[in-house]
């Protein structure tokens, strides 16, 4: 593999829901979105398709998420830019929109379970979210904004993570050491956050992952403290982390 990236790797996807082929989406750090597929034969890893911006201004590009149906991917930039793809049936990726989401780093990007809204979190400490029912007009018009967040984060949105088990739920990380916990029908502030001196997570929060079956437990990759498994609980208001 290390002789068909051409660039550093900052995020890489498995496509899901296919059991045709293993497309593996990744966000390289020339700027591109790269597909590629594994083979468990002798051709090993090919590169299928890449898409980059025809603006060098967009630069690095940090996250990427595929739609719940493997159909659409997302991917963020360094400069703030989001992008949005088709993919075809062959692996080909062809731009949907490409916009100026955030006016700093774009940390990350989600689809939600439909793939009808993408959310977005900078280092401009926002979280945004994109209403993609709406077809463009042209490629480099922004889908409109569901929501703009500005006043919770303390930091940067580094992760969204929504719940594949619950449409409502949200997860958000961020630089200023705390997870929050959203229900997107009362989006004025998180149903739950982590900021209690026992729930710090000692410095940022680089993902989140859910569990595949338990709707309360969530996987947590924090900056300065390795790994941690968040207990989260809707209907009691609570929150608890452990270590690793």
């Amino acid at each position: 593999a290390a002789n068909i990236v051409p660039s550093g790797v900052f995020d890489a996807k498995w496509r899901p829901n296919s059991d045709s082929d293993s497309l593996l989406a990744v966000a390289l750090a020339d700027g591109t979105t790269a597909l590629y597929r594994v083979d468990d034969g002798s051709d090993g890893i090919q590169q299928v398709s890449t898409s980059g911006s025809e603006d060098e201004d967009v630069g690095m590009t940090l996250f990427c998420d595929w739609s719940v149906t493997g159909e659409r991917l997302a991917s963020t930039s360094h400069a703030g830019y989001a992008r949005l793809y088709s993919v075809a049936p062959d692996g080909s990726l062809n731009v949907i929109s490409e916009w100026q989401a955030h006016d700093a780093e774009a940390w990350c990007c989600a689809f939600n379970r439909t793939g009808d809204v993408l959310y977005t979190g900078a280092d401009d400490a926002e979280l945004r979210v994109w209403d993609l029912r709406s077809s463009a007009s042209s490629r480099e018009d922004a889908p409109p904004m569901a929501l703009r967040d500005r006043r919770t984060h303390g930091a940067g949105v580094t992760h969204v993570s929504p719940s594949p088990h619950d449409s409502n739920v949200v997860l958000t990380g961020s630089y200023d050491e705390c997870i929050r916990l959203w229900d997107i029908r009362q989006p004025s502030r998180p149903v739950l956050r982590s900021d209690a001196p026992e729930l710090r997570t000692g410095g940022g929060v680089w993902r989140l992952k859910w569990h595949p079956q338990n709707s309360r437990v969530v996987l947590c990759a924090l900056m300065y403290e390795g790994f941690s498994v968040a207990q989260v609980d809707t209907a009691s208001a609570t929150m608890t982390l452990s270590g690793f």
